[in-house]
């Protein structure tokens, strides 16, 4: 179960595609290790903090990251 202070990214990786980035890439730029984008991306909830780290790293808000997109 999520804790109070964390929340799910569902369009992280698309957020991340769009702006042509790696994951390894994308975790530099927050100043941590790919392995927790690719648990994020993989679904798993994270502090608020790093989404804020991650929204701002590809110039979005947090609301864009938390938003499911529809499927294709």
């Amino acid at each position: 179960m999520a804790r109070a202070h964390s929340v799910i990214l569902p369009s992280l990786v698309s957020w991340r595609v769009q702006r042509g980035l790696t994951q390894e890439r994308l975790a530099e730029r927050i100043g941590m290790g790919r392995t927790t984008v690719t648990r994020i991306e993989a679904g798993h909830p994270t502090l608020v903090r790093t989404a804020r780290l991650l929204a701002r790293a590809l110039s979005v808000q947090v609301a864009d990251l938390r938003r499911q997109l529809p499927a294709d």
